[in-house]
């Protein structure tokens, strides 16, 4: 089968990313042609089918809002709206691709305003089947993670006039109302009932889009999957554990953070919790933001006076590094203050049979259930603290879940049980044409 997979970015960046790389090798693995469909950035990875890609809505440096907001002139803004909401040229673009390589399905990821859902009618034109992954809320909320001012709000469910009453993005009438009108837009026209199948990687993200009327009964849980690689990765690490290569890391015991250094991810909550730990463990936190939020974060830790020394910012940790990294952690911690879908950050943690204190929320508490961690209260800066200590002071509890932890990334997060459950999505859309 080819298959075009549609995100806007063609670079390790965050969990869509994660999921298209790894989701690629899977697929090819099994003998299918995967066709990549991005923006081309300038970070983009080199490709055969590179030259299919689409400009960036700004330049090829400029990958968040905050980065060229202030650049940004009147044209550019309405072009920025119109993109968002529906793009002739990346329409065209698509169009193309699945025509000259033969396309029999497109698999949609993150696409949200870079790329637009108009990959949906470019396929629709030419009978191809669409399925879509869904990495966000963004079919409901227009600030796309149910989160407000820090706490969990899903006022928009019953209209998105919320949005603008509360100026969800940027602290901006202006930005909100233009995502809203895209979205208005695209409900309009009805492009999402083109889909063929909704995949959500959490229980509660399939609960949450029977919301969505295009998505009803076309809506599939299908959890997310550990890499192959990642998986023989851990299995050589832990062969060769005696080898010098030990990470600088491992010299002291540490918690970890990785992945995206943003509010909703919990990093202050994180970093006030450790400042009472009053342990002799280490705060690692890999990752980075891209506008200034890590360095606001580092300033906290300053001000909450944790010693340098204890506390590490790595910044943007990815392949071999972080594999060791991960494994040299005492345990893990994932505390989103929103309904996280399905972090890859806690499905890499679990495969390196590392216990996760995890948020008692959306997809991460079905990730770390069944023993395999601790749940806490979102932004309960006291619960985060009581369970970094317990598992620091109760080595037999860790040792307990991280034997869970592993168990369940080989058998429910297994790739090729991922792999089935999708084929299985795909050949039925093939059949009856998107369905």
């Amino acid at each position: 089968m080819n298959i075009l997979i549609c995100n806007n970015r063609y670079f390790p960046s965050s969990g869509p990313e994660r999921y298209l790389f790894g989701m690629t090798a899977l697929l090819e693995r099994h003998g299918h042609t995967v066709v990549p469909f991005a923006a081309n950035y300038a970070q983009t990875i080199d490709t055969p089918y590179k030259h299919y890609f689409v400009p960036p809505p700004v330049d090829g440096d400029s990958i968040y809002f905050k980065q060229y907001k202030d650049r940004l002139t009147l044209g550019k803004r309405v072009g920025l709206v119109a993109r968002a909401t529906y793009s002739r040229l990346v329409r065209e673009a698509a169009a193309r691709v699945i025509r000259e390589q033969h396309i029999d399905l497109v698999y949609l990821l993150n696409t949200v305003n870079v790329l637009s859902p108009s990959i949906i009618d470019a396929a629709h034109s030419q009978r191809i089947p669409v399925a879509l992954r869904l990495s966000d809320f963004n079919l409901l909320c227009p600030a796309y993670a149910f989160l407000r001012d820090g706490k969990v709000c899903q006022e928009c469910l019953g209209g998105y006039h919320h949005a603008l009453q509360h100026r969800c993005l940027q602290g901006s009438l202006a930005v909100t109302g233009a995502r809203v009108f895209a979205m208005s837009v695209h409900n309009a026209i009805g492009i999402y009932d083109k889909v063929g199948a909704y995949i959500a990687p959490s229980r509660f993200m399939a609960k949450q889009m029977e919301h969505f009327k295009p998505a009803r009964g076309k809506l599939h849980h299908i959890p997310s999957f550990v890499d192959q690689s990642l998986l023989d990765t851990v299995s050589s690490s832990s062969a060769a554990s005696d080898e010098p290569d030990t990470p600088v890391e491992a010299q002291r015991p540490y918690i970890l953070f990785f992945g995206r250094v943003s509010p909703d991810k919990g990093v202050e909550v994180l970093l006030r919790a450790y400042a009472g730990l009053a342990r002799d463990v280490d705060l690692v936190i890999a990752g980075d933001s891209g506008d200034g939020y890590r360095q606001r974060m580092e300033q906290l830790a300053a001000s909450l006076g944790i010693p340098a020394p204890n506390l590490r910012f790595t910044g943007f940790v990815s392949g071999e590094p972080l594999s060791r990294l991960i494994s040299g952690a005492l345990c893990a911690v994932a505390p989103s203050l929103w309904h996280d879908n399905a972090p890859m950050t806690v499905y890499e943690s679990l495969a390196h049979g590392k216990a996760v204190i995890g948020s008692d929320l959306g997809g991460i508490s079905e990730q770390i259930a069944d023993g395999c961690g601790l749940p806490v209260p979102p932004g309960d800066v006291e619960a985060l603290r009581a369970a970094m200590c317990t598992l620091v002071d109760d080595p037999a509890l860790r040792t307990r879940l991280e034997a869970a932890a592993r168990t369940r990334a080989l058998t429910e997060y297994a790739p090729e049980r991922h792999y089935q459950r999708v084929i299985a999505i795909f050949d039925a859309l093939r059949t009856t044409k998107g369905g």
